[in-house]
């Protein structure tokens, strides 16, 4: 008996936007169409009336990532895997309005549509992820702002912090620069491990970016050397040659 489960009938689900009725074999055995995503899949009759019905390519975290059809799970015993604790992470830096209001950085940042799916993102992750190291968009591809498997890779965090920018202070200085209004100066200063570290006072902004660039860069280098035998060798050489501009 099929109880007014009638073929071309749209219902609606739970979470998954509304399905259309496709055919009835029985009650075991109903095929449907997701309208937003195309999916078809076969469900049982009772699942089409009380809506218990999973589209693996609606859109659920922050309208723009799905789970997809794949072996990488979003848990594990109940709880979040890394992998898709990462991949949540990413999105929420790109699409979460509240995120970028308090770290406006990622404004204008956005991830590829492969990566949409995370079962793409798994597969890019079991290659790529070192155990507590940070994924990175713009070393590999400077002023980079898309998350993809082409711009992207795991660095410490030692290492993804040197390229992370303050610009609450600069205004429109160059970076690595700021106004003192008591001594009518321009301040350089360099964060180095989480310190704040004053390179001087200078009569134009162009002095004091000089003074950045040098200490910027030698500290780039520094911490390069350290983790030689740890990074990739084009990370390495990227970083070895990494050049600080007046406008990065």
């Amino acid at each position: 008996m099929r109880s007014n489960i009638n073929i071309g009938k749209v219902y609606k689900s739970n979470n998954c936007g509304d399905f259309i009725i496709l055919s009835y074999s029985d009650s075991k055995n109903v095929t449907i169409r997701f309208l937003k995503t195309g999916f078809i899949t076969n469900v049982f009759a009772k699942h089409v009336r009380d809506g218990q019905i999973k589209d693996p390519f609606y859109p659920y975290v922050f309208n723009v990532g799905f789970l997809g059809v794949g072996r990488h799970n979003s848990t594990d015993g109940g709880r979040k895997t890394t992998k898709y604790s990462r991949w949540t992470s990413m999105l929420q830096r790109c699409y979460s309005e509240e995120h970028q209001s308090k770290h406006p950085a990622y404004i204008g940042c956005s991830v590829a549509p492969e990566w949409h799916n995370f079962q793409n993102f798994g597969n890019w992750f079991d290659e790529n992820y070192v155990e507590g190291w940070h994924i990175d968009k713009d070393i590999l591809v400077k002023g980079n702002k898309v998350y993809s498997p082409d711009n992207c890779c795991y660095v410490p965090k030692e290492i993804n912090e040197l390229f992370t920018k303050t610009n609450a202070l600069r205004a429109d200085l160059p970076i690595g620069v700021s106004f003192d209004e008591k001594k009518k100066k321009y301040k350089s200063s360099l964060k180095i491990n989480s310190k704040s570290i004053h390179l001087g006072n200078f009569d134009t902004p162009e002095e004091a970016f000089v003074a950045y660039k040098k200490e910027k860069e030698k500290n780039i280098k520094h911490i390069a050397n350290e983790w030689k035998n740890k990074i990739s060798e084009k990370v390495y050489k990227i970083l070895i040659d990494y050049q600080v501009e007046i406008n990065d």
